[in-house]
């Protein structure tokens, strides 16, 4: 029995409450005792920490992890196995961290296994130490596999091969954690073993690895995943639904900047179904090309997000965009076939505000948005604007004056500014306000057959010579 004597000692056992093991180390000796002081295990600090710490991990339920830095060395694929009905709980500063040239070269540092449940694991910082083994090729955090019931509080994984978070099981809860400098992600889902369903991420912060959340997919979906009030920056893809897509993958309250991403990607993808992201700000691209938001799949929504500094705003097909924020992108919008309700948006971007990349074969509604830019290569059939602002207009209105001479009946108003050019899908109202306009009347107002951006105004008959003396009024109103 280890201090068995020492009266502070048991003092601070007796003060930690209801933990029915303790594991601690000092400079020579690491070791594991019961609540009553019993030795579970002990042996060589630095050397044995990880069968110490198994060792109380298969006798107690609720175990205690004492303030140090503990080295975990195996030459097995797991380094450390937690079982069902398990508290984890450790002193705050307290490090699990691979050894230096591991024997295992693919290795998981804490492992929760198959249909083990009811776990709870805090305050532990994961390290990786991926700089010192070279020749690893995979290395995880903490993979979740196939259990249900978990939830992980103020735990820190960095410096992994891989990820440090790996998530396969269900009802698992990830909160006030932090990821950084891992190779692949900080948190992966996966469904090798189990399909991921109903699993929340909270306050999250995430820095300097390649995704913040990276979803596989593959080979089937992972479902119900909340994401919400987390940070991730300087990172290539913030969360990016790979391959089939999560079902009803929601994103809410999150900050997510300084995207560094690749040619043609964006910092937040969802590719399946029933998925949102809503009040989230997404700012401040690393690399040209880079994109806000994707949403692919069926069902999806952008709501009330700021998307500031990226090459496009947001692209989507099938989805809800509505009441977003856009600055300082170079297109507010891309569609491929369409079938796109897009609403209450305010699009400031500098080149052009809405793109067809493909062959629209669905309706997309534009309502009540403002456009700081004009459009490119619109669709008459599947493009609807109601009631929206800016450079791309579906009703517009101005005056006109013209000086008659006697015999001109038809003139050139100009440019009519609306998001449509398709003369069939155009109606101009003329109102003559001049007495000698009056007197021309009836008159009728059209698009130009010459050039479709433009609309004339044609008079039953000549209006009188003059200077200035034929004013009307205009409304040219894009119809479907």
């Amino acid at each position: 029995m280890w201090f068995a004597e020492n009266i502070s000692w048991r003092q601070f056992r007796r003060s930690l409450g209801a933990f029915s093991a303790i594991v601690c180390k000092d400079g020579s000796t690491v070791w594991a005792e019961d609540s009553n002081g019993k030795t579970i295990a002990s042996g060589e600090s630095g050397v044995d920490d990880a069968g110490v710490i198994q060792s109380a991990l298969d006798v107690a339920n609720k175990i205690y992890i004492k303030k140090e830095t503990y080295i975990i060395k195996s030459s097995e694929a797991i380094g450390l196995i937690i079982k069902s009905n398990s508290e984890i709980i450790a002193e705050k500063g307290t490090i699990f961290k691979i050894a230096d040239n591991n024997p295992a070269t693919d290795f998981q540092l804490l492992a929760v296994g198959a249909d083990e449940l009811n776990i709870l694991i805090r305050n532990l910082e994961l390290d990786g130490n991926k700089a010192n083994n070279p020749d690893m090729t995979e290395g995880y955090g903490l993979t979740l596999n196939k259990c249900k019931n978990i939830v992980v509080e103020n735990v820190i994984a960095h410096d992994f091969v891989r990820e440090g978070f790996h998530v396969e099981g269900q009802h698992i809860t990830i909160r006030d954690c932090m990821t950084y400098n891992n190779g692949v992600a900080g948190i992966y889902f996966a469904s090798i073993q189990s399909i991921p369903k109903d699993v929340t991420i909270e306050r999250h912060y995430s820095h300097d690895e390649t995704e913040f959340v990276y979803l596989e997919n593959s080979p089937s979906s992972a479902y119900d995943i909340t994401i919400k009030n987390s940070y991730a920056s300087d990172i290539e893809k913030a969360v990016f639904d790979h391959g089939e897509g999560a079902i009803s993958l929601k994103i809410y309250d999150c900050v997510f900047e300084n995207i560094k991403g690749d040619y043609g990607h964006e910092a937040v993808i969802l590719s399946g179904s029933n998925s949102e992201v809503k009040d989230c700000t997404i700012r401040t691209r690393l690399y040209t090309y880079i994109g806000g938001i994707f949403l692919g799949g069926q069902n999806n929504k952008a709501i009330n997000n700021i998307i500031d500094d990226f090459h496009g705003a947001i692209k989507a097909n099938n989805a809800i965009i509505k009441h977003n924020r856009c600055y300082n992108c170079n297109y507010a919008y891309k569609d491929g076939t369409g079938g796109n309700l897009v609403v209450d948006n305010e699009f400031h971007v500098t080149y052009r505000s809405i793109y067809h990349e493909g062959t629209l074969s669905s309706i997309n509604y534009f309502i009540n948005n403002y456009f700081s830019a004009p459009a490119v290569a619109l669709d008459a059939t599947y493009d609807i604007f109601i009631g929206n602002r800016g450079e791309i207009l579906d009703n517009n209105s101005g005056t006109a004056t013209f000086s008659g001479d006697g015999s001109t009946t038809d003139f050139e108003i100009g440019a009519h500014g609306l998001a449509i050019t398709d003369p069939s899908k155009i109606v101009v109202k003329i109102t003559p306000v001049s007495s000698d306009a009056i007197a021309a009347s009836p008159c009728v107002g059209y698009v130009d057959p010459a050039d479709n951006t433009k609309i004339r105004v044609k008079f039953a008959s000549a209006p009188a010579s003059g200077t200035g003396n034929v004013k009307i009024t205009w409304e040219a109103q894009v119809i479907s």
